[in-house]
């Protein structure tokens, strides 16, 4: 059975299980702690095979002498992706005009914020080995220390040889463990997806209907017309295959939230339905999952135009909007630290310095904390896998597979 399939009918089956046990203290209680452990299943395998990938993917980039090329493409399709959608999600809401949101009393939840100097003092540790023992909540440490071992082990081949093979072969079995462990998530998803359905239960959606509108016509506009219609300008004939093999990934992004979970599931479905060298997917899907939070910057602009009219009856001038943009593009790029929240730490953070009364604005979306990260997270995934395709072809790196053999 296709990843994609097992993906939707364990969410719809944890949506059932959801039903099922609301209002059941215990039971409701155990689905949302059991949630934490499955999201850590779908974790498990990512560190060894993100860093032994990238190790081996670096070293084979570099022997081919296409290693500036690569990243080179990989960072205009960075800031390119999270720039189109920054502007895409606030030209929609901007021509839409959702009606504002309730002012609602919470509890404001205790989300991290990441800081600049403490992102560099984890990436760049005084001990080199420290970025191997983490607590698995950042990538980049991880990444920076696999390319530049990976850029390393090319300046004399008797030595380094060795190491080359184990490397290599580290890979190859972390792989297996990673496809073994994307294959049996959909156990996870029964929990994850129950203990999500749990906490929307008492929400009232009605409150934020054209918001979640809005969004998911962002969504279908991205996925059914922007990015196919990039991806024929750009050479490919059959566009929407792509889409469909990057559905099972993206499945996992909006069930869980995040984006550490669907990169183990873009590495199995790079190789495996993309037809990808181990060079380009190592590359391309760690480094989204940290910088690239092209999603993350559309919800999170949409949100925050909606908070901000909630808070005022005055028309957003257009200082007001480019400011939105800017901050709501550059804050996708600081979210590599927070893989399953990002969206809701995005608008924290926006909220914060944008100040003038707006700085706690960020909580009369808390409720629909959930479905902002879901959908985040589902338009971040759906861009790491076309990116990587557009990547595999510029560089004439991508083997044809038949969509019959799609995972």
């Amino acid at each position: 059975m296709k990843v994609w399939l097992k993906t939707l009918l364990a969410v719809l089956a944890g949506i059932l299980i959801g039903v099922l046990i609301d209002g059941r203290d215990g039971l409701s209680e155990l689905a949302m702690q059991g949630s934490q452990l499955a999201i850590q299943v779908g974790r498990y395998a990512l560190f060894p095979v993100v860093f032994f990938g990238l190790v081996m993917g670096t070293y084979e980039l570099r022997r081919a002498e296409i290693a500036l090329a690569t990243y080179w493409r990989l960072l205009l399709y960075l800031v390119g992706a999270s720039a189109l959608l920054t502007v895409v999600g606030l030209l929609s809401v901007v021509a839409l005009s959702p009606e504002r949101v309730p002012i609602v009393i919470v509890e404001a939840a205790d989300l991290p914020t990441p800081g600049l100097m403490a992102t560099l003092s984890h990436t760049v540790p005084a001990n080199l080995f420290q970025v191997l023992v983490g607590d698995g909540a950042a990538l980049l440490p991880v990444v920076v220390f696999a390319i530049i071992l990976g850029l390393n082990l090319d300046f004399d081949e008797v030595t380094t040889r060795p190491i080359v093979q184990i490397a290599d072969s580290l890979s190859r079995i972390f792989y297996h463990i990673n496809t073994l462990m994307v294959e049996i998530f959909w156990l996870a998803l029964l929990v994850v997806t129950a203990a999500s359905f749990v906490s929307l239960s008492s929400v009232e959606l009605a409150l934020y209907q054209q918001l979640l509108l809005i969004l998911l016509l962002n969504v279908v506009v991205v996925c059914g017309g922007g990015l196919p219609a990039l991806l024929y300008l750009l050479g490919e004939r059959r566009p929407f295959r792509w889409l469909y093999g990057a559905l099972g990934p993206a499945l996992v992004g909006a069930a869980t939230g995040d984006q550490y979970v669907a990169t183990g599931s873009l590495v199995l479905h790079g190789r495996a339905s993309f037809g990808l060298p181990r060079s380009v997917s190592s590359a391309v899907y760690p480094l989204f999952a940290i910088f690239g939070r092209a999603g993350t910057a559309l919800v999170t602009s949409v949100a925050f135009v909606v908070v901000m009219r909630s808070y005022s009856s005055l028309e957003l001038g257009f200082g007001q909007i480019a400011w939105v943009a800017t901050f709501s593009f550059l804050i996708s790029f600081a979210l590599g630290g927070v893989p399953g929240i990002g969206a809701m730490v995005a608008l924290t953070m926006l909220s914060s310095l944008y100040g003038r009364g707006l700085q706690e604005g960020h909580l009369i979306l808390q409720p629909i904390a959930p479905l902002l990260v879901s959908i985040a997270a589902f338009l971040d995934t759906v861009v790491a896998a076309v990116v990587s395709v557009l990547i595999g072809r510029n560089l004439e790196v991508a083997r044809e597979v038949d969509v019959r053999d799609f995972v």
